[in-house]
């Protein structure tokens, strides 16, 4: 999906912290580029994929949507046990509530 901010780049696994420093002042992002999905179709791979999400949350968030129906809206995924404020808050860069039905 891209990333949100520069920083995020501080979350990718490997990426030693001497040149992320280095790299840092030379990027930018651009939060209009990425184009969320809906939370209510977004189907296992697009979940699981996501680098928020993984496979247990996915499962959970499909299982909670088939027992619950859709979403009204995304803060509704906070009803979801595994998803405190600080995933909610990355979830929210990524995801939408376009349906309902």
């Amino acid at each position: 999906g891209g990333y949100v901010s520069v920083t995020q780049l501080k979350e990718v696994w490997g990426l030693q912290d001497s040149v992320y420093k280095k790299l840092a002042p030379r990027l930018f992002s651009n939060v209009g580029e990425i184009q969320k999905k809906d939370i209510n179709t977004a189907d296992w791979e697009t979940l699981k994929s996501h680098p928020y999400i993984g496979y247990s949350l996915a499962k959970t968030i499909l299982r909670y949507r088939n027992q619950h129906g859709n979403f009204k809206s995304l803060k509704d995924i906070q009803q979801i046990l595994l998803i405190d404020e600080i995933t909610y808050n990355k979830l929210a860069n990524y995801f939408i509530v376009v349906s309902e039905n």
